[in-house]
Protein backbone atom coordinates (compact mmCIF):
# COMPACT_ATOMS: atom_id res chain seq x y z
CA UNK A 1 0.00 0.00 0.00
CA UNK A 2 3.11 2.35 0.15
CA UNK A 3 2.49 4.91 -2.60
CA UNK A 4 3.87 5.22 -4.98
CA UNK A 5 3.71 2.10 -6.17
CA UNK A 6 6.73 0.22 -8.12
CA UNK A 7 4.61 -1.76 -9.69
CA UNK A 8 2.43 0.67 -11.11
CA UNK A 9 2.39 -0.41 -15.16
CA UNK A 10 2.40 1.91 -17.96
CA UNK A 11 0.52 1.54 -21.11
CA UNK A 12 1.21 1.45 -25.05
CA UNK A 13 1.52 5.00 -26.41
CA UNK A 14 -1.14 3.85 -28.94
CA UNK A 15 -3.15 2.26 -26.36
CA UNK A 16 -7.10 3.12 -27.01
CA UNK A 17 -9.80 2.06 -24.76
CA UNK A 18 -11.76 -0.99 -25.23
CA UNK A 19 -14.82 -0.71 -23.41
CA UNK A 20 -18.14 0.00 -26.68
CA UNK A 21 -18.87 3.40 -24.98
CA UNK A 22 -18.13 7.03 -26.85
CA UNK A 23 -15.55 8.74 -24.95
CA UNK A 24 -13.09 11.18 -25.05
CA UNK A 25 -9.77 11.41 -23.66
CA UNK A 26 -8.27 13.94 -21.12
CA UNK A 27 -4.69 15.67 -21.30
CA UNK A 28 -3.80 17.97 -19.30
CA UNK A 29 -0.35 19.39 -20.16
CA UNK A 30 2.21 21.24 -17.73
CA UNK A 31 5.58 21.98 -17.35
CA UNK A 32 6.10 18.70 -15.57
CA UNK A 33 4.63 16.40 -18.23
CA UNK A 34 1.22 14.89 -19.21
CA UNK A 35 -1.85 13.73 -16.96
CA UNK A 36 -4.14 11.59 -19.00
CA UNK A 37 -7.50 10.36 -18.40
CA UNK A 38 -10.70 8.79 -20.13
CA UNK A 39 -14.05 10.02 -19.87
CA UNK A 40 -16.37 7.74 -20.95
CA UNK A 41 -20.57 8.99 -22.05
CA UNK A 42 -23.34 7.57 -21.00
CA UNK A 43 -26.84 7.84 -22.96
CA UNK A 44 -28.62 10.68 -21.05
CA UNK A 45 -26.56 10.71 -18.23
CA UNK A 46 -27.68 12.14 -14.85
CA UNK A 47 -24.35 12.69 -13.11
CA UNK A 48 -21.07 12.40 -14.36
CA UNK A 49 -18.09 9.64 -11.64
CA UNK A 50 -15.30 10.93 -11.52
CA UNK A 51 -12.85 7.80 -10.82
CA UNK A 52 -9.86 7.63 -9.07
CA UNK A 53 -8.66 4.00 -8.85
CA UNK A 54 -6.09 1.78 -6.44
CA UNK A 55 -2.35 1.27 -6.19
CA UNK A 56 -0.54 -0.71 -8.55
CA UNK A 57 -3.40 -0.27 -10.93
CA UNK A 58 -4.31 2.26 -14.57
CA UNK A 59 -6.73 3.19 -16.48
CA UNK A 60 -6.54 -0.06 -18.53
CA UNK A 61 -7.03 -2.69 -15.71
CA UNK A 62 -10.00 0.02 -13.90
CA UNK A 63 -12.11 0.15 -17.10
CA UNK A 64 -13.79 -3.09 -16.28
CA UNK A 65 -15.50 -1.16 -14.01
CA UNK A 66 -17.16 1.51 -16.05
CA UNK A 67 -20.16 -1.01 -16.97
CA UNK A 68 -21.92 -0.58 -13.88
CA UNK A 69 -21.86 3.34 -13.71
CA UNK A 70 -23.20 3.28 -17.33
CA UNK A 71 -25.60 1.03 -16.80
CA UNK A 72 -26.61 3.02 -13.96
CA UNK A 73 -26.68 6.48 -15.80
CA UNK A 74 -23.39 7.69 -15.31
CA UNK A 75 -20.72 9.19 -17.13
CA UNK A 76 -17.64 8.09 -16.14
CA UNK A 77 -13.86 9.76 -15.92
CA UNK A 78 -10.89 8.15 -15.26
CA UNK A 79 -7.67 9.49 -14.24
CA UNK A 80 -3.93 7.94 -13.89
CA UNK A 81 -1.65 9.35 -11.04
CA UNK A 82 1.72 10.80 -12.08
CA UNK A 83 3.56 8.35 -13.46
CA UNK A 84 0.32 5.66 -13.84
CA UNK A 85 -0.09 4.99 -17.10
CA UNK A 86 -0.29 6.94 -20.27
CA UNK A 87 0.67 9.99 -17.03
CA UNK A 88 4.36 11.22 -17.41
CA UNK A 89 3.81 14.41 -14.56
CA UNK A 90 6.70 13.79 -11.88
CA UNK A 91 5.47 12.92 -8.60
CA UNK A 92 6.99 15.80 -6.44
CA UNK A 93 5.39 15.55 -2.84
CA UNK A 94 1.54 15.42 -1.99
CA UNK A 95 1.00 18.60 -2.32
CA UNK A 96 1.42 18.71 -5.79
CA UNK A 97 -0.15 15.33 -6.37
CA UNK A 98 -3.31 16.94 -4.77
CA UNK A 99 -3.12 19.48 -7.01
CA UNK A 100 -3.25 16.81 -10.17
CA UNK A 101 -6.22 16.28 -8.97
CA UNK A 102 -7.49 19.35 -8.12
CA UNK A 103 -6.61 19.96 -11.96
CA UNK A 104 -8.77 16.90 -13.26
CA UNK A 105 -12.11 18.22 -11.37
CA UNK A 106 -11.18 21.34 -13.43
CA UNK A 107 -11.22 19.53 -16.67
CA UNK A 108 -14.56 17.88 -16.04
CA UNK A 109 -16.15 21.01 -15.12
CA UNK A 110 -15.63 22.65 -18.29
CA UNK A 111 -17.48 19.68 -19.82
CA UNK A 112 -21.50 19.88 -21.38
CA UNK A 113 -23.73 17.62 -20.02
CA UNK A 114 -21.66 15.95 -16.99
CA UNK A 115 -24.49 16.76 -14.51
CA UNK A 116 -24.03 16.31 -11.07
CA UNK A 117 -20.34 14.72 -10.60
CA UNK A 118 -19.84 12.09 -8.15
CA UNK A 119 -16.13 11.61 -6.03
CA UNK A 120 -15.48 7.72 -6.47
CA UNK A 121 -12.38 6.35 -4.72
CA UNK A 122 -11.21 2.61 -4.71
CA UNK A 123 -8.04 2.03 -2.19
CA UNK A 124 -5.63 3.97 -3.18
CA UNK A 125 -8.30 6.73 -4.61
CA UNK A 126 -10.36 7.13 -2.19
CA UNK A 127 -7.95 9.61 -0.64
CA UNK A 128 -8.40 11.66 -3.88
CA UNK A 129 -11.61 11.43 -3.59
CA UNK A 130 -12.02 12.67 -0.01
CA UNK A 131 -9.80 15.31 -0.63
CA UNK A 132 -12.04 16.40 -3.71
CA UNK A 133 -14.82 16.35 -1.78
CA UNK A 134 -13.76 18.36 0.82
CA UNK A 135 -13.06 21.09 -1.48
CA UNK A 136 -16.18 20.83 -3.29
CA UNK A 137 -19.44 20.95 -1.33
CA UNK A 138 -22.24 19.27 -2.55
CA UNK A 139 -21.07 16.59 -4.34
CA UNK A 140 -21.80 12.14 -3.07
CA UNK A 141 -18.92 10.75 -2.04
CA UNK A 142 -18.45 6.80 -2.69
CA UNK A 143 -15.86 5.02 -1.19
CA UNK A 144 -14.61 1.78 -1.49
CA UNK A 145 -12.22 -0.24 0.38
CA UNK A 146 -10.96 3.01 2.13
CA UNK A 147 -8.21 4.52 4.57
CA UNK A 148 -8.50 6.82 7.32
CA UNK A 149 -4.50 7.75 6.29
CA UNK A 150 -2.38 6.18 4.61
CA UNK A 151 0.10 7.08 7.90
CA UNK A 152 -1.89 4.90 9.80
CA UNK A 153 -2.40 1.64 7.23
CA UNK A 154 1.67 2.11 6.52
CA UNK A 155 1.94 1.73 10.34
CA UNK A 156 -0.08 -1.37 10.71
CA UNK A 157 2.25 -2.85 8.41
CA UNK A 158 5.62 -1.78 9.40
CA UNK A 159 4.81 -1.47 13.23
CA UNK A 160 8.60 -1.15 13.80
CA UNK A 161 9.49 2.26 12.18
CA UNK A 162 7.74 5.50 12.36
CA UNK A 163 5.30 5.48 9.47
CA UNK A 164 5.61 9.73 9.42
CA UNK A 165 9.52 8.95 8.25
CA UNK A 166 8.28 6.23 5.43
CA UNK A 167 5.63 8.00 3.56
CA UNK A 168 5.77 11.29 1.64
CA UNK A 169 2.22 11.25 0.98
CA UNK A 170 0.75 10.75 3.95
CA UNK A 171 -3.35 11.45 3.01
CA UNK A 172 -5.15 12.01 5.81
CA UNK A 173 -8.59 11.34 5.14
CA UNK A 174 -9.70 11.16 8.38
CA UNK A 175 -8.65 14.64 8.70
CA UNK A 176 -10.50 16.44 5.24
CA UNK A 177 -13.51 14.23 5.90
CA UNK A 178 -14.24 16.09 8.70
CA UNK A 179 -15.86 19.08 7.01
CA UNK A 180 -17.73 17.13 4.22
CA UNK A 181 -21.41 17.96 5.00
CA UNK A 182 -22.86 15.68 2.15
CA UNK A 183 -23.77 11.99 2.60
CA UNK A 184 -20.80 9.68 2.25
CA UNK A 185 -20.94 6.12 0.70
CA UNK A 186 -18.43 3.75 2.41
CA UNK A 187 -18.74 -0.66 1.30
CA UNK A 188 -15.13 -2.57 2.73
CA UNK A 189 -14.73 -6.40 2.87
CA UNK A 190 -14.83 -7.89 6.53
CA UNK A 191 -11.21 -9.54 5.34
CA UNK A 192 -9.36 -6.90 4.22
CA UNK A 193 -5.52 -7.47 4.84
CA UNK A 194 -4.65 -4.70 2.93
CA UNK A 195 -6.78 -2.02 4.49
CA UNK A 196 -8.15 -3.93 7.80
CA UNK A 197 -11.49 -2.83 8.92
CA UNK A 198 -10.31 -0.47 11.47
CA UNK A 199 -9.63 2.44 9.38
CA UNK A 200 -12.93 2.36 7.87
CA UNK A 201 -14.61 2.61 10.62
CA UNK A 202 -12.07 5.28 11.92
CA UNK A 203 -12.83 7.74 9.17
CA UNK A 204 -16.87 6.53 8.90
CA UNK A 205 -16.45 7.60 12.95
CA UNK A 206 -15.08 10.89 12.13
CA UNK A 207 -18.08 11.58 9.87
CA UNK A 208 -21.52 11.37 11.54
CA UNK A 209 -23.09 11.24 7.56
CA UNK A 210 -21.20 8.85 6.76
CA UNK A 211 -22.67 4.89 6.33
CA UNK A 212 -20.43 2.22 6.04
CA UNK A 213 -21.68 -0.99 5.13
CA UNK A 214 -19.29 -4.14 5.59
CA UNK A 215 -19.39 -7.61 3.07
CA UNK A 216 -18.67 -10.45 5.29
CA UNK A 217 -16.12 -12.78 3.85
CA UNK A 218 -14.70 -10.58 1.04
CA UNK A 219 -10.90 -9.21 1.11
CA UNK A 220 -9.48 -6.10 -0.43
CA UNK A 221 -10.65 -6.67 -3.67
CA UNK A 222 -14.20 -8.27 -5.64
CA UNK A 223 -16.32 -6.36 -4.07
CA UNK A 224 -17.74 -5.02 -7.32
CA UNK A 225 -18.54 -8.64 -8.40
CA UNK A 226 -21.17 -9.54 -4.95
CA UNK A 227 -24.99 -8.29 -5.15
CA UNK A 228 -24.25 -6.79 -1.75
CA UNK A 229 -22.09 -3.98 -4.01
CA UNK A 230 -24.55 -3.96 -6.38
CA UNK A 231 -27.31 -3.03 -4.07
CA UNK A 232 -24.79 -0.80 -2.33
CA UNK A 233 -24.27 0.97 -5.57
CA UNK A 234 -27.43 1.49 -6.70
CA UNK A 235 -28.80 2.94 -3.79
CA UNK A 236 -25.87 5.31 -3.57
CA UNK A 237 -26.72 6.67 -6.79
CA UNK A 238 -29.70 6.64 -6.50
CA UNK A 239 -30.29 8.85 -3.12
CA UNK A 240 -31.25 12.15 -3.52
CA UNK A 241 -31.16 12.69 0.19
Amino acid sequence: MLFPSNRAPRMAEQWKPRMPYPYEEMRIHSKKGLLYGVFWHAPNARGTVLYSHGNGENIEISQKFVTQFIDRGYNVLMWDYPGYGLSTDALAGQENLLAEAESVYQWLSTRKNTGNIVFYGFSLGSGFAVYLASRHPGHKLLLEAAYDSLTSVAQDHYPMFPATLILKYQMPSVEWIKGIPSKIYMVHGTEDRVIPIDHPKALAKAAPNARLIMIKGLGHNGLSYTTQYAKWLTNALDDSG
